[in-house]
């Protein structure tokens, strides 16, 4: 049943949090802790009642301060999505678009930067401050979102540019090279 996997789920990312706890000295990387505890955290508050809030607020902290740490901008970013959407169902809308900016700030010192975060980010403070009655914010975030929108498509068309310019140049090169079999071809014959 939904009830049993979602408790399985609990369960596995507890256990592996607990085990990061215990050998955090063997461990290479402490983005395992900080992904548990955001995946621990979406659980808590996607698939449990309001009464396990409190739960989602803690494990999205601790992926927070363990991210902050690694500078993870993806775990960064992700924690203080998290903490937005809790704040946001406890009608703190202010609190909700502080998470989303610091979440912005710190995306943005990233050394790589991930534009799909960004698209998120903005589009939920578009929303936020339509909601809010902030048309101008909105028009701002929305402005910035269709920026970082236009960049990925830019991105994505350079990206199969190139792919099809190599393909192109690889069937060229296949092309002249039957070409010079066949004349080899018949100069011997």
């Amino acid at each position: 049943s939904q009830y049993e996997y979602r408790d399985l789920t609990e369960k596995y990312y507890l256990k592996a949090i607990e085990f990061y706890q215990k050998k955090v000295k063997e461990i290479a990387s402490p983005t395992n802790l900080s992904f548990a505890a955001i995946n621990l955290s979406n659980v808590y508050f996607y698939f449990y009642e309001d009464t396990h809030i409190d739960k989602a607020i803690y494990y999205a902290e601790l992926a927070r301060e363990v991210s902050l740490d690694t500078k993870l901008a993806s775990h960064i970013a992700a924690s203080y999505g998290m903490l937005s959407e809790i704040a946001l169902k406890q009608n703190n809308i202010q609190k909700a678009k502080t998470y989303l900016m610091a979440a912005l700030v710190e995306t943005q010192k990233a050394t790589l930067k991930d534009n799909n975060i960004q698209l998120s980010i903005y589009e939920s403070l578009t929303s936020i401050s339509e909601a809010e009655g902030n048309y101008k914010e909105a028009l701002k975030f929305q402005k910035e979102f269709l920026n970082t929108f236009k960049t990925i498509y830019d991105q994505e068309k350079l990206t199969i540019s190139k792919r099809l310019e190599s393909q192109f140049q690889k069937e060229r090169q296949e092309q002249q090279m039957l070409r010079l079999q066949l004349e080899s071809e018949k100069k011997e014959q």
